[in-house]
């Protein structure tokens, strides 16, 4: 179903067993504070929760790989988003008021103008056995006074990868 032509709404419950959520799902629902997502779920198509400015904590506990498209979240009012198995997060995603970040799997796919907010202040990848992939232009210019956590194992190849190693203004921490 599409939420889009419907107004007021304020919870969503996505039922356990889809794996998708389509295009503009519940575009510009200024009111949807809460969405209860299933673990089955694998694909966010663009523009699903665009405009959706009342939301503001995000939880999907996946147990796939999460893959989002682009202006999956732009113009919300996320500012905790956390994930339990794997990530690909598309360009322009758009997580632009996000504080927090937590994925407890694998980050497959960090695109660029993923998450564009300057107030983040935890980046936890503590779950990711490896260090992924980092364009300059996808985090760096976001990544200034924040916490990144990683796997205490992994702490010095995540300061020395490529791009990671330039991010000077943040604290790393090893769990």
């Amino acid at each position: 179903g599409n939420y889009s032509t419907l107004h007021r709404i304020n919870t969503i419950i996505i039922n356990q067993g889809a794996t998708l959520i389509g295009a503009s799902f519940a575009i510009t629902q200024t009111s949807l504070t809460s969405v209860t997502f299933p673990t089955t779920l694998e694909t966010i198509w663009g523009y699903a929760f665009d405009g959706c400015s009342a939301l503001t904590t995000v939880h999907i506990p996946n147990t796939n790989t999460l893959t989002t498209d682009s202006y999956t979240f732009r113009a919300t009012g996320i500012s905790h988003f956390e994930v339990d198995g794997s990530f690909k997060l598309a360009n322009y995603t758009m997580l632009s008021n996000l504080v927090q970040f937590i994925c407890h799997g694998q980050i497959l796919q960090w695109g660029t103008g993923g998450i564009t907010s300057n107030a983040v202040e935890l980046y936890d990848f503590s779950g990711c056995d490896t260090v992924f992939a980092l364009s300059a232009t996808s985090l760096l210019p976001h990544a200034t006074g924040c916490v990144i956590k990683v796997k205490q194992s992994l702490l010095t190849d995540w300061q020395n990868a490529t791009n990671w190693n330039a991010l000077t203004d943040v604290v790393w921490e090893g769990v």
